[in-house]
């Protein structure tokens, strides 16, 4: 029980620390944030990992510049 429950900790610490990157724009913990999300024992994590390296240029920008085109996605034809 011991090794889920370290699962789990694992899984919401590194949840709650991607959030905080995206709510304060703070891409320069990104790169560490990756490389634990590839090393933890959670494979949803580690795909997503691998998904954001998919585009890592636009999420880094995402996650930098104070800018955004949010509100207009979706919206141009």
């Amino acid at each position: 029980m011991q090794v889920a429950d370290a699962t789990l900790a694992t899984a919401y610490r590194l949840t709650q620390d991607f959030a905080s990157m995206v709510r304060e724009r703070q891409g320069t913990r990104l790169d560490a944030w990756l490389a634990e999300a590839d090393a933890c024992a959670v494979p949803a994590l580690q795909r997503f990992a691998k998904g954001l390296r998919d585009d890592l240029d636009a999420v880094r920008a995402g996650l930098t510049e104070i800018w955004s085109n949010g509100p207009t996605e979706g919206t141009v034809r």
